[in-house]
């Protein structure tokens, strides 16, 4: 291994050590609440609150950041500490194949969690991208040893497992090679079993004090009476334990992505909730409240009157998917005429129920008492006649339960 590319594999080491430390800090604010876009904020192309909020920011209650600086700890730990194989030939280097392991294991993982970015959360992290580039090149450096063979490259990294395995249980010093002591094999065994509990402490606490503040928060807020219609969009027992009311917008994407959420979290309360869609276009055309010539929304309008029609056919709760999803596509007709014969709706009667009179008197009302109630954007989400102030699904689900608990209001 020559002293250039040992150089170079420390100093990405050391980068993808100190950004994967921050990556743990910025987890343990986003838990705490604090969303703050930090790196993410210097290029809008990346989505840094998306990647935090999905379920793979963290493995077994433990940031996967963590994992990332106990990976570069070990790896720097092999490179930094001194011993035979630097400026040998590859194939008489037994540091050429542990490097081969180290940085291949980095490698498949970088790959692995990207592809999840890119087709299941659809956003990026700038840190973590930063980390996957970092182990990229660390890849490319020891298969430039190898003569960029992908075949060697794997033969080199099965051999490193190897030689891993004996410089843990038994490293023999020949000459002047660094040997393992019985005191540096028991603090790196410290490391690699207590880093995890380490990186898993502070988000723990940082969650509860969150969990704490959501109930707190949600507990000093008034309960007020939120009116329901005859004809408002319901779902469940009517004199269910948990009351809930959504003030929504079609053409809003986190309202979308709540109705998602919502859904999400009431599934192991079924048959103990009552749910309630109200509408509050953000949109001048039929709500008063958004100031003129403001009209963000210009679709949420027409939008809630198909809901209340879609209601009337009793399919809201199976067509509301759609109608966040058409609202979004660049082709609105094309959209709703798809989601028409989709749901075996006539599309000319549908758009025409639209301009029906007591239809607009309907999403007139959910206007008027959103705005009685202080609604101001969308969604707000009301449980038991109080206004959640976090709608991600553990703060929901943290409420519902505790709304269900003895003794509670």
């Amino acid at each position: 291994m020559t002293r250039i590319r040992l150089h170079l594999l420390r100093s990405a080491s050391v980068v993808g050590a100190l950004v994967s430390c921050y990556l743990v800090g910025q987890h343990v604010l986003f838990v705490a609440g604090n969303e703050d876009a930090g790196l993410c904020g210097l290029v809008k192309a990346f989505d840094c609150a998306a990647v935090e909020a999905s379920q793979f920011s963290e493995l077994g209650g433990i940031p996967t950041a963590s994992f990332g600086v106990l990976y570069f700890a070990v790896l720097s730990c092999f490179l930094w500490i001194p011993r035979r194989g630097v400026g040998k030939k590859p194939e008489n280097s037994e540091d050429v194949s542990l490097a081969s392991f180290l940085t291949l294991v980095g490698l498949i993982t970088s790959v692995c969690l990207a592809l999840i970015s890119a087709f299941v959360i659809h956003a990026f992290c700038l840190g973590c991208t930063i980390v996957y580039y970092v182990n990229l090149l660390n890849s490319v450096v020891v298969a430039s040893m190898l003569g960029f063979s992908p075949v060697g490259y794997f033969i080199y990294a099965l051999r490193g497992i190897g030689v891993a395995w004996r410089v843990l249980l038994k490293w023999l010093p020949r000459g002047n090679d660094w040997r393992l002591t019985r005191g540096s094999l028991t603090a790196f065994l410290i490391v690699v079993f207590l880093a995890p509990l380490l990186g898993a402490g502070p988000p723990l606490w940082a969650r509860h004090l969150k969990n704490r503040d959501v109930i707190q928060r949600y507990e000093s807020r008034p309960a007020v009476e939120v009116k329901v219609a005859n004809w408002s969009l319901v779902r469940g027992e009517p004199n269910a334990p948990l009351q809930i009311v959504v003030f929504t917008d079609f053409e809003c994407p986190f309202c979308r992505e709540s109705h998602h959420t919502i859904r999400e979290a009431l599934e192991p309360f079924s048959g103990q909730y009552h749910l309630v869609y109200k509408h509050y276009p953000l949109s001048s055309d039929c709500n008063p409240n958004v100031p003129k010539p403001r009209n963000p929304h210009p679709r949420a309008c027409p939008m809630a009157r198909l809901a209340q029609l879609s209601d009337e056919m009793d399919i809201f709760w199976e067509i509301g998917d759609a109608l966040y999803e058409a609202a979004q596509s660049p082709d609105l007709k094309q959209a709703l005429a798809a989601t028409a014969e989709r749901f075996g709706i006539d599309y000319e009667q549908w758009m025409h129920g639209i301009h029906r009179p007591d239809i607009h008197q309907r999403v007139q009302a959910d206007i008027e008492e959103g705005a009685r109630l202080g609604v101001e954007g969308v969604p707000t989400v009301f449980v038991n006649g109080r206004r959640l102030p976090s709608l991600d699904r553990e703060s929901i689900e943290l409420i519902l339960k505790k709304q269900l608990q003895p003794g509670e209001d």
